[in-house]
């Protein structure tokens, strides 16, 4: 029997998917090799330049489920393709920026378009692929993003050194509007929703809203550090505790609550992910830092600084199979432990750097 319309040419909507996720991770890691060269351009402090970056994650971070949810009720083409479409305007409008405010405003599109991708990507290639390809497909994904991650550095550090911060935004244009044509047409059979309208009223939105509060506003305290009252500070600490009284109460009585409590109540999977968010702050710490020390400190070319900074994601391609290969023989106690403990020596070891 024929595949359905929706899984015809599925290594092609394969490709499509890949390099909308690959253009999502690898936008994400050229920002920080341009950040020192976009302070200097606006002639503004690390303080308010580094929200260039903040922004694109935590909008990203809020609203990767309700754009899930709304595929759910829509189709999954339809967001995904508006993704595509909203990511490249969103370059577009980075790119002719006039001043540090439009390009953080800029980034918040940006980052939607980019989450719109990232929700439903996977979905589209669980769907398209037969279970027996479905393993290799999202093996396939991930190598998109990490490639993505690894080559973002490389190639911003080379734009700027040859045109300008600018011209990181406009290289992507081309392709994600080439891939979403291409994806128009892949996907003119795919089902059009997979959720009837119907389940809306079940999602979580209010733990949607009390989430977004509460990462708001810890990523506010966490970054206002100079010239803000201490009544400011309290004010978000205050608002942030609240949010999460507020999350935790709504996700205890919702039937389908956003963030399961039940979970956190697991000893194991509570230290899983409290080992995970420490990894993930020691590396966004130095892949939003270093760029700075090389820059100011070392003096190195743009070029130069892009090369340095592959190091991290290059090592995380090469790390993680290898990991993968020994959890099924030691188990994740031991990695867990001493991986956290080679991330607190290379913390350590960052500290002697000179000034």
């Amino acid at each position: 029997m024929s595949p359905p319309p929706s899984t015809k040419n599925r290594w092609a909507l394969f490709l499509v998917v890949a390099v909308s996720v690959f253009l999502a991770t690898m936008d994400s890691s050229m920002i920080n090799v341009a950040l020192p060269s976009i302070m200097r351009s606006f002639d503004t402090s690390l303080p308010k330049a580094e929200w260039v970056i903040l922004i694109y994650l935590l909008t990203i971070t809020a609203s990767l489920l309700l754009w899930g949810r709304i595929a759910d009720l829509l189709g999954l083409k339809y967001i995904f393709l508006f993704g595509m479409i909203v990511f490249s305007i969103g370059s577009i409008a980075c790119f002719l920026s006039p001043t540090l405010t439009h390009l953080i405003l800029f980034r918040f599109v940006q980052a939607i378009g980019a989450s719109m991708m990232m929700a439903t990507g996977p979905a589209i290639i669980r769907i398209a692929f037969p279970s027996g390809q479905l393993g290799m497909a999202l093996g396939l994904l991930g190598i998109a993003i990490s490639t993505g991650l690894m080559l973002g550095p490389v190639l911003s550090g080379i734009l700027i050194h040859s045109y300008s911060w600018r011209a990181i935004f406009i290289v992507t244009v081309p392709v994600s509007l080439g891939s979403c044509v291409a994806g128009w047409f892949l996907l003119r059979s795919f089902p059009t929703a997979r959720g009837s309208t119907a389940q809306g009223a079940v999602f979580d939105w209010m733990g949607m809203i009390y989430w977004t509060g509460m990462i708001s506003m810890a990523v506010l305290l966490s970054t206002h550090h100079a010239g803000v009252s201490a009544n400011l500070l309290l004010l978000e600490g205050g608002a942030c505790i609240v949010f999460l009284f507020l999350l935790i109460r709504t996700e205890k009585t919702h039937p389908e609550p956003l963030f399961p409590v039940t979970l956190l109540q697991n000893r194991s999977y509570l230290i899983a992910i409290f080992c995970a968010t420490l990894s993930f702050m020691v590396l966004f710490a130095v892949l939003i830092l270093m760029p700075f020390y090389l820059d100011y400190v070392l003096t190195l070319s743009s070029k130069e600084i892009g090369f340095v900074m592959m190091a991290v994601p290059m090592f995380v391609l090469i790390v993680s199979p290898i990991s993968g290969f020994l959890y099924n023989h030691t188990g994740a106690r031991l990695l867990t432990t001493s991986g956290l403990t080679i991330a607190a020596c290379g913390l350590l070891l960052l500290c002697f750097l000179t000034t």
